[in-house]
């Protein structure tokens, strides 16, 4: 094996370690952060009581506020917040639901009620989901005492955390319209003027007059709007809009992808040092016959 090779050939796993650590410190430096890392922003809602002693759904709301709070996997926003925004409003509907994660600027909303059905009490609870503007999860529970409804909120508290800690739908925004073609007047197409519009037709063609080509083009008349083929707008209305720091992040991959260039033209060059003490040459050319 020449030296050219093995000297290749103990280069290339560092060169690999060093092309892999860059790229790591590339994304982190970007800020790369994975689709649905963020943590779902919550608010509880506070019940409607319906039938039901309002100090006791009072409590049970605190109850399940406190228990959300604590498990971690999504940010509750405080009560005095959510009382602020939702007054002293009570409502269980999907809309209702809809419109308090809006001004709250929260993705979703747990909405409670406790009514008596016959001789029970009955909880019903609900997590309306902002991005994907539904309902993502309605379960109920019932208990023969008010002060069982605290037991049964235990028991359904499994079900509404999963649907609170779900991952975040990914919801595209619809695309821009394109510009509306310009009128005149009322809705009316504009007037065009010169030869050819209704209140200025063509003269007749005389047998003296030459045969215009179709393929000659006419420079437009004052005041008529250029052709359709002429102008040509981006399919997003002309908004064009740079995410913040993308051009630093773009920046820094140029740079990284600049350093690992170096790092393997340093290493190619490191490798064919050794080419020299291979022997390998230029073949000698035979002398003609009759050299002296």
């Amino acid at each position: 094996m020449s030296g050219r090779h093995r000297s290749l050939r103990s280069v290339l796993p560092g060169l690999r370690r060093r092309i892999i650590v860059g790229w790591v410190l590339l994304l982190y430096a970007s800020g790369f952060v994975p689709a649905g890392a963020a943590d779902p922003r919550v608010a509880v809602a506070p019940f409607d009581a319906g039938d039901v002693n309002p100090g006791t759904v009072e409590f049970l709301t605190d109850f399940l506020q406190q228990e959300l709070s604590a498990n971690g996997s999504f940010q509750v926003l405080p009560p005095d917040q959510v009382a602020a925004k939702a007054g002293t409003a009570r409502c269980f509907s999907e809309k209702c639901g809809l419109e308090l994660a809006d001004a709250l600027r929260v993705d979703r909303v747990l909405l409670g009620r406790a009514r008596k059905k016959g001789g029970e009490y009955l909880l019903e609870l609900s997590v309306v989901d902002r991005p994907e503007a539904r309902k993502s999860l309605s379960v109920s529970a019932s208990a023969a005492t008010e002060d069982g409804l605290f037991v049964r909120a235990g028991d359904l508290l499994e079900q509404v955390t999963r649907a609170l800690a779900a991952p975040l739908a990914v919801v595209k925004a619809p695309a821009n319209e394109a510009p509306a073609k310009s009128t005149g007047g009322e809705g009316k197409p504009p007037a065009q003027s010169g030869a050819g519009s209704p209140s200025n037709p063509s003269p007749a063609r005389t047998g003296t007059e030459p045969e215009r080509s179709p393929a000659t083009s006419e420079a437009p008349s004052p005041g008529s709007s250029p052709p359709a083929s002429a102008v040509r707008l981006p399919a997003d209305g002309g908004a064009r809009t740079e995410a913040p720091g993308s051009g630093r992040r773009w920046w820094l991959i140029g740079g990284a992808a600049a350093v690992v260039g170096v790092v393997a033209l340093v290493a190619g060059g490191g490798g064919g040092g050794g080419d020299g003490g291979s022997g390998d040459g230029p073949a000698q050319l035979p002398e003609p016959p009759g050299h002296p």
